[in-house]
């Protein structure tokens, strides 16, 4: 049987509502005449026929209160929230969680891994499609584990001894033979390298798991699998075990020819549950998997960088978080999850995965897909980037970057694609495939360069459990291309900003689809939109406007910088909006819509922009440069020079700790800087407040561009910093930062 939906929704039919058409998140009601005279003011109109009705706010959701929950540090964890009420699909948020833990919006499912301790607040609330919302708080306390005892290995020991740290283990396979208790610690020592299977014994518990990690100083200890395959063929393995966390390692198992082959892998073939499994901060790379798929199926889709497997139905893991990894030069899927491969291939377990969070991963330069997660409720895929996925294969074959199957309302948010190479099929940034079921997300995502362009609507390929799709505020940079095969319950397209870069057009968007306030610009003059879809107030620039959009516009959005985008979610600030913008406030409010914008600005309910920028249309911005007397450095910063915004000539430093400050009156601020192989992370704050990362790691090198955009800022004086973090992008060979100069609106 299919898992229990993990969010319940009651319905109450009503006597005002003629009809619905409901999508997860977004829904357009049409009121009957009754209802426009007796029962509320019909407001935002969407559509010529289509209104929105603003019910009572006595039929508000009324989310149930889930009581004080406890986790540890460490742990993958997980909740599902439940509602009453008269609510249509609903949209979730939260305020308050505890720092590594998410919220998925269409179910409200909490995810992830909590990263430090305390006691927190945290409001839920459940927004139904009319725009009433109802909430709950209660308390999240976050505790430490408790720890038992330490086990050492030192592959370099000439002797094995008994696990101590003065005796350590001095091979895998030692350290595999003993069974480890709730706490314990597994620690490799740092500049060595063991051959063979690390596969450890034991369960760790809710409040006590067991760690793998590191000792000493000096490089990741590596694991190196030795060309390890099959099923149990990975360098790294736990199966059927409960509250492990495997951090720190440098993982490889690599062979002369391809095979079914991974470097870390989760296998649950035991028709149970499996709790709290985290895989964070690890370098996997060179694992000779399958990118040929031709005579062993099982290789192709179950070699992995990072897996997890469910070969049997029945079992599952509930709590998985795969966090903070580096997975590189493999043959193999960068990180997945999977079903059962003696199905037909249809991949399509009964009983799923829950509690699944994939964020903060790099995958680079793998054969087959980037990240594809399968067989999992409501999972949450975040903040992940994918680069030049396709790379080295034997036979290429169909394969996307990040993208899911046979998933329960999965959300891919905040993800970036790039540069996936040409394969036989396919080719795409995003897909959501078959046998999903309730709404396959696409938000605040950015793609650029791939071969096979943005999105592949592939719900019918192996089979469909009618999902509808929702693609909304995302930014496609040089990719222009959309493939469907199959239809969706609704597909709803909107507010998404497409800069083809002169590339040919191709939107294969089925019959029916919603697609409204986007923007399309960058492609070859006439290019044409299929007929068909529902075309509702976007602007097409060098594109043929569809006849049945009732508000088209082929006037220039005005982007504030178009061109400039780099690498990294926050370099996209010139496709906001400069004042005046036809594009401001001429869209049409969509119920469900997000409330915030990809910058995180609020939007307008009612009278929303077209494109992604959901914010006011910018005046013209005033330069700072970085030589300015404006700007104050400490810490040791380098200087080439001072020429206004966008020069190249900056201020550099890799200096941990250094900072750059400036005091500026307005009411947000664009840093410019440079994007080299060898700069770093910047931590970037306002006012004092949370500190957001911004990479400026590009494969070359880049100069002045606007690598950061601020939301709107209450309009007053304010002071940024940015810091030398000393971090960096995985792919980057140095920590510099660099600043170019200021512009303040």
């Amino acid at each position: 049987m299919r898992p229990i939906r993990l969010v319940r929704l009651l319905l109450r039919p009503t006597a005002a509502l003629a009809t619905a058409v409901c999508i997860a998140g977004l829904t357009l009601a049409v009121p009957t005449a009754e209802a426009a005279t007796g029962s509320g003011p019909i407001t935002a109109p969407v559509g010529a026929a289509d209104r929105r009705w603003k019910a009572p706010a006595a039929d508000a959701p009324a989310p149930a209160d889930p009581g004080t929950q406890s986790s540890v540090v460490g742990v993958a964890t997980g909740l599902l929230p439940q509602a009453t009420g008269d609510t249509a699909p609903l949209s979730w948020s939260a305020a308050g969680l505890p720092a590594g833990l998410s919220i998925n919006y269409s179910t409200g499912t909490v995810v992830g891994t909590p990263r430090g301790t305390g006691s927190a607040t945290v409001t839920l609330t459940a927004t139904d499609s009319r725009g009433n919302s109802g909430s709950t708080t209660f308390t999240w306390t976050v505790d430490a584990a408790t720890t038992a005892t330490s086990w050492y290995v030192d592959c370099s020991a000439a002797d094995n001894g008994s696990g101590t740290q003065d005796s350590p283990w001095n091979s895998l396979a030692a350290a595999n033979s003993y069974t480890f208790q709730p706490g314990d610690f597994l620690l490799l020592k740092a500049g060595t390298s063991c051959d063979g299977q690390l596969a450890p014994q034991g369960n760790g518990s809710a409040t006590a798991p067991i760690t793998i990690g590191s000792y000493g100083s000096g490089a990741r200890p590596v694991v190196n699998g030795g060309g390890l395959t099959g099923t149990t063929g990975a360098a790294v393995l736990l199966r059927n075990q409960s509250y492990w966390i495997v951090q720190g390692l440098e993982v490889t198992n690599n062979a002369a020819t391809e095979g079914w082959r991974s470097g870390i892998k989760v296998v649950v073939d035991d028709l149970a549950e499996h709790d709290g499994i985290t895989i964070r901060d690890n370098v996997v790379h060179d694992v000779m998997g399958r990118s040929d798929r031709g005579g062993d199926h099982k290789g192709f889709y179950l070699s992995h960088g990072i897996g997890a497997d469910l070969p049997v139905d029945g079992g599952f893991v509930k709590g998985l978080t795969i966090a903070d990894n580096y997975v590189r030069d493999s043959h193999v899927n960068g990180i997945g999850l999977y079903g059962n491969q003696d199905n037909g291939g249809d991949n399509n377990n009964a009983v799923h995965n829950r509690f699944v969070h994939i964020t903060g991963n790099t995958i680079e330069r793998n054969s087959n897909d980037g990240i594809v997660i399968c067989v999992s409720d409501s999972p949450l895929i975040e903040y992940n980037v994918s680069d030049l996925a396709g790379t080295n294969a034997v036979n290429p074959q169909n394969i996307a970057a990040i993208w899911g199957w046979a998933d329960d309302n999965p959300t891919f948010q905040h993800n970036e694609a790039s540069n996936l190479i040409a394969r036989t099929n396919d080719s795409q940034a995003w897909d959501c495939d078959g046998y999903m079921t309730g709404a396959c997300t696409y938000q605040d995502n950015y793609d650029h360069g791939n071969f096979g362009g943005i999105l592949l609507n592939c719900l019918a390929c192996g089979g469909s459990y009618h999902a509808s799709i929702v693609y909304r505020n995302n930014i496609s940079v040089g990719d222009c291309r959309i493939v469907s095969n199959g239809n969706p319950v609704s597909f709803v397209f909107a507010n998404n900003t497409i800069d083809c870069g002169g590339k040919p057009a191709t939107f294969g968007l089925p019959a029916g689809t919603t697609v409204a306030n986007n923007i399309f610009t960058g492609a070859p003059t006439g290019a044409t939109l299929p007929t068909g879809p529902a075309y509702q107030h976007n602007t097409y620039v060098g594109f043929t406007a569809p006849g049945s959009d009732p508000a088209p516009s082929t006037a220039d959005p005005g982007f504030t910088a178009p061109g400039t985008a780099g690498y990294g979610l926050n370099a996209l600030g010139g496709y906001q909006l400069a004042s005046p913008s036809p594009a401001y406030q001429s869209g049409i409010a969509l119920s469900g819509a997000e409330t915030t914008d990809y910058w995180g600005n609020p939007t307008s309910a009612t009278a929303p922009n077209r494109g992604a920028y959901g914010g006011p249309a910018l005046g013209a911005a005033a330069c700072t440069d970085d030589g300015s007397a404006a700007v104050t450095y400490s810490g040791g910063w380098n200087s080439t020079g001072s020429t206004g915004c966008g020069s190249g000539l900056d201020h550099w430093s890799n200096s941990t700790g250094a900072a750059a400050s400036f005091t500026f009156s307005g009411t947000g601020l664009t840093y410019y800087g440079s994007q080299t192989l060898d700069n770093g992370i910047a931590a970037l704050s306002i006012d004092g407040g949370l500190a957001v990362d911004v990479n400026l790691y590009a494969p070359a090198k880049r100069l002045g561009l606007p690598v950061y955009t601020s939301p709107v800022l209450p309009a007053g004086t304010h002071t940024v910093t940015v810091t030398v973090s000393g971090r960096k992008d995985p792919r980057a060979t140095n920590t510099y930062v660099s600043l170019d100069a200021f512009a303040v609106r």
